[in-house]
């Protein structure tokens, strides 16, 4: 489903903006509480497979980097990982 990848695409853009300027982009607290729930929620469908596990880890991170200033390398990875889980579900039509 294609509503879905752009849902994973949105996760990276904010990981990578915690990454490129923590403080001059600020997220509104409602649009990353709502990325959040969707990603645990898509998590949960499917908690057996890989897509599971990297919803549940970025949500993890989303939520860790809104208090903390985690290291610049597990947000990337973090990025890439649920960057591309997006763009293969926009783009192989799941």
């Amino acid at each position: 489903m294609k509503i879905l990848g752009i849902i994973d695409l949105v996760a990276a853009f904010i990981l990578l903006t915690r990454v490129i300027a923590p403080a001059e982009i600020e997220i509104p607290l409602g649009i990353l509480i709502g990325v959040v729930i969707i990603l645990i929620i898509k998590a949960l469908l499917n908690i057996t497979g890989m897509g599971g596990i990297i919803d549940i880890t970025t949500a993890a991170l989303l939520i860790i980097s809104s208090f903390w200033l985690l290291p610049f390398w597990i947000l990337i990875i973090g990025a890439i990982a649920i960057g591309q889980k997006g763009v293969v579900s926009m783009f192989m039509g799941y």
